[in-house]
């Protein structure tokens, strides 16, 4: 009779620690619907383009920092010179601003010369991507995020004492096995506490650590417990479901506050604007402001919406960007715009020529 209570108890542990899981998404992960209508053809004041990127995303991508060369140039700190197979950029000024990361990035990338080369970038900039990111968290997180860091620790130690009670429930089906549970209980909170996710990660490296956590939970079911049985197989595909609803939740903790609700409403509205610019539109703006194009490109590059900003400006001829000097002066907008993003790009090899 204990024994069955107990199983009760270990089965009914899984399903609450799901709802509150589910429980602490809704009420400290869940972001409130935006309103994006109406059209917004500037990016938010005061902020640069790494910091409207980790807004719009939640999360500092190597992009985001890379696209911090575009806006520098942007501002006439430097300029980006073709040679031949190559390219080198140019100091044309100290940078001056209270900007932490903009200055960390400008120095680093010159590392005290005018000019550097394709070739340097590998030995001065890399350096300088893990310090940019920590910082941007720590600004941006306190600025526009609430810190919800203690509540994902929650849900993973609630997630290894769901493991741990699944664990028991089979260990306890399969008395008089030859089965060493804590063996496999080690075992599984070792993979676990190994595998929760950390500050640093980016998106696609949490989602495979957590699809690396189930693909082991299971291997250590099948390993340690007899699977032949229907209703075994049964019972832990639920359990596993409920692990994986508890994996999945955590993912989408980061949760904004008023504040930055509100500035990434804006940057929705101002990348759904650019992303369907129309050429009168277009035309408007740069009578306003003649380099619009190249003063927002950078904006475009790191929100993903370049494409028909370059179609749109090359089909009215708008003028090149000045930040930009090539060996052929008759190369087309398009072709222009094409060589700075293989120049942004190439501060990290993981972009290719053609990345949009």
């Amino acid at each position: 009779m204990k024994n069955t209570i107990f199983e009760i108890i270990l089965t009914i542990i899984p399903l609450i620690v799901t709802a509150i899981t589910i429980l602490i998404w809704y009420l400290k992960g869940y972001d409130e619907k935006l309103k994006t209508k109406g059209y917004l053809y500037h990016p938010p004041k005061g902020l640069n383009t790494l910091e409207v990127g980790y807004i719009y995303k939640g999360e500092v991508k190597e992009k985001d920092i890379n696209s911090l060369l575009l806006y520098l140039a942007s501002k006439k700190y430097l300029k980006i010179v073709e040679i031949k197979d190559s390219f080198s950029i140019i100091k044309l000024k100290d940078y001056k601003g209270n900007n932490k990361n903009l200055r960390l990035f400008f120095d680093n990338l010159f590392n005290g010369k005018n000019e550097i080369v394709e070739d340097e970038l590998y030995d001065s900039f890399y350096k300088t991507t893990d310090s940019i990111r920590h910082n941007i968290n720590k600004k941006i997180n306190t600025t526009y995020f609430f810190n919800n860091r203690f509540y994902m620790n929650v849900i993973d130690i609630l997630t290894v004492l769901s493991m741990f009670c699944i664990v028991t429930i089979n260990y306890l089906e399969h008395a008089g096995k030859d089965i060493n549970f804590w063996l496999v209980s080690i075992f599984m909170l070792f993979y676990i506490l190994t595998c929760m996710p950390f500050k640093t990660m980016n998106s696609i490296t949490k989602f495979v650590n957590r699809i690396f956590i189930l693909v082991s939970f299971f291997f250590i079911l099948v390993v340690g417990f007899d699977i032949t049985k229907p209703a075994f197989l049964l019972n832990n595909f639920l359990y596993l479901l409920l692990i994986a609803v508890c994996n999945t939740v955590v993912l989408f903790m980061p949760k904004r506050n008023m504040e930055g609700n509100k500035i990434l409403g804006q940057i929705k509205r101002f990348r759904n604007s650019i992303k369907y610019i129309d050429e009168s539109k277009l035309k408007d703006l740069i009578k306003e402001d003649k380099d619009y194009v190249a003063n927002i490109f950078p904006y475009a590059y790191t929100l993903g919406v370049t494409r028909n900003l370059i179609k749109v400006a090359e089909d009215i001829e708008a003028s090149k960007p000045k930040y930009l000097e090539q060996i052929n002066k008759d190369l087309t907008i398009r072709d222009n715009y094409k060589f700075l993003k293989k120049v942004t790009g190439n501060l990290d090899r993981r972009y290719g020529d053609d990345y949009y």
